[in-house]
């Protein structure tokens, strides 16, 4: 199904960037205003500039898509970027810090991907996307003809069934071509795989495989709007970037993302926080409520959110933050949940469909305007904004099982934005696929 590519990466050179920490950065969807500015401080060959460029002062436009272009070509041009001699895939390993202190290993393997419409079920989505980010990333693709950062795709293959890590394993005892420890204690290891008889191999077990889209839709929908627009030529603008990682690698961790709410329809009897047990009254068909006197911040993200993790292990479970000793556990009834799927009880699923949407007013053309709901993976952070009046109330989640995305996107079924968090969010900056 699956057809995979090597291509000739491009890098950073060391002798002209001296080390790699400065000109990496997250990806462009997590980073704020500030942190913007903060990667341009850091070095002026900090992938932030091509990635994500800056609005400037006198801007009229899009000026912003041009200079990056400009700076692209220029790096290219003086060496900051060489361009690799032939054509690899690349074995990509992230250490990162686990449960307790310990460590974990992420490993996955960078490679251009052939772009195919969600329609021929070779590449799934599993989450909703919106417009606004796609617009921003076909104008940078049209000034660049790059992809600056992978997408993070899974494929499927439990253990005995994937070749991959004995194939690839006597590559690990060569020297990286990318190793070093960013700012955050995190380690980047790559090596660039060229040998023909293995990138057939592998190019062999992707044939039977699906992949899954875990994070990067809007930029998958954007390459498959950019190669319709060159009128869907062959070559590498035909593939995209992405980091494929089994689903059942060790190394593979899921956070929740938390919803806050700002504003609620119009139909939605809410009132005010004195007057939530309308919206109680209107969810007890669906949920059990326990109410918990939680009042701060640390009562409710670690009293709260350990109930809340063993009621996940029993069937759906929601967290409820109103305010000040308004904490509530809401469990999905047992006659409520004969009447749904396996996927209709997943937790994020479960939120928009019995609460958002029925209950808050919140529907599909409220949430892409985005000053309805807010999103945090940090459950201080939810709960203080309530707190604060920032928001209105906060839903705090378990993390959605990675097998679940991959039910999800094969019953054709798009989970709600933001329904997974997977940990950490893949670089910037360590390898370019040049797409011209």
């Amino acid at each position: 199904m699956a057809e995979i590519l090597p291509f000739p990466g491009i890098r950073y050179s060391l002798q002209k960037v001296g080390g790699l920490d400065p000109v990496i950065a997250p990806p462009y969807d997590v980073i704020s205003p500030k942190e913007q500015d903060l990667l341009y401080r850091k070095s002026p060959y900090n992938i932030i500039r091509l990635e994500k460029p800056r609005q400037e002062p006198g801007d009229e436009g899009d000026e912003r898509y041009q200079r990056a272009a400009d700076q692209y070509r220029w790096w290219l041009k003086s060496g900051v970027l060489v361009r690799e001699d032939k054509p690899s895939l690349y074995l990509y390993e992230e250490g990162f810090p686990g449960d307790e202190g310990g460590a974990r290993v992420r490993r996955g393997l960078v490679c251009g991907v052939k772009l195919s419409p969600y329609g021929e079920r070779v590449v799934l989505p599993h989450e909703e996307t919106m417009e606004k980010p796609k617009e921003d990333r076909l104008k940078l693709m049209r000034s660049c003809k790059a992809n600056f950062s992978p997408l993070f795709s899974l494929y499927a293959a439990k253990e005995g069934e994937d070749p991959l890590p004995a194939l690839l394993a006597p590559f690990r005892e060569a020297a990286p071509v990318i190793d070093f420890q960013d700012s955050r204690g995190y380690s980047h290891r790559v090596w660039a795989v060229s040998d023909g008889a293995v990138i057939r191999e592998v190019v062999d077990f992707f044939k039977d495989r699906q992949i899954f889209m875990a994070d990067g839709h809007h930029r998958y929908e954007t390459a498959l709007a950019y190669h319709e627009e060159l009128g869907r030529p062959g070559g590498r603008a035909a593939y995209v970037m992405m980091n494929l990682v089994n689903t059942y690698d060790p190394g593979l961790v899921v956070l929740p993302t938390h919803r806050l709410v700002r504003k609620v329809g119009a139909a939605a009897d809410v009132g005010g926080k004195g007057n939530i047990k309308n919206l109680l009254s209107t969810l007890e068909d669906t949920f059990s409520i326990e109410e918990r006197p939680y009042r701060s911040a640390e009562e409710v993200c670690e009293r709260g959110m350990m109930e809340l993790g063993p009621g996940g292990g029993r069937g759906a479970a929601i967290g409820l933050f109103t305010g000040a000793g308004q904490f509530y556990l809401l469990r999905l009834r047992d006659e409520a949940e004969g009447k749904k799927d396996e996927i209709q009880k997943l937790d994020a699923i479960l939120l928009q469909d019995e609460v958002l949407e029925k209950a808050l007013g919140i529907d599909a053309a409220k949430r892409h305007q985005g000053d309805y709901l807010g999103y945090t993976r940090d459950c201080r952070e939810a709960v203080n904004e309530v707190l604060q009046g920032s928001s209105r109330m906060a839903f705090l989640l378990n993390p959605t099982p990675a097998e679940a995305v991959i039910k999800a996107a094969a019953a054709g079924i798009k989970m709600p934005q933001k329904s997974t968090y997977f940990f950490p969010k893949l670089t910037a900056g360590l390898i370019i696929n040049p797409l011209d």
